[in-house]
């Protein structure tokens, strides 16, 4: 088993973002709503354990992001963390999604199978 950092809560900041509230978490993982003052609702996926195999599937995850950027359909990364040490949580920011189940009940046909309204 990794390093593991203390708990997060609500009102921690990583980087110039906000904890608002916890949405899910994961094995290795957690993601919360976050606030920036130039982008007040966005998702920060944060990794809780900083052991090896976590830590470099997590790098990877940031990479592809990285790449993928500019692909269309691609929910664009907007900023990221990843310290060179273990003594910090790499972290990345995404635009917060529609549920599916919000998106479903506004969409027509056509918007589902598009994936868009």
């Amino acid at each position: 088993m990794g390093t593991k950092l203390k708990a997060l809560k609500v009102g921690d900041k990583l980087g110039n973002w906000t904890l608002v509230e916890a949405i899910d978490s994961g094995g290795n993982a957690d993601v919360w709503r976050a606030s920036h003052s130039d982008y007040p609702n966005a998702a920060i996926k944060i990794l809780r354990d900083l052991g090896e195999e976590p830590y470099a599937r997590f790098r990877n995850e940031i990479s592809a992001l990285q790449k993928l950027d500019d692909l269309k359909g691609i929910v664009p990364m907007l900023d990221f963390c990843f310290p060179d040490g273990k003594s910090a949580r790499p972290w990345y920011v995404m635009p917060l999604a529609t549920g599916s189940t919000e998106f479903l009940k506004k969409a027509d046909k056509r918007s589902i199978v598009l994936g868009r309204r």
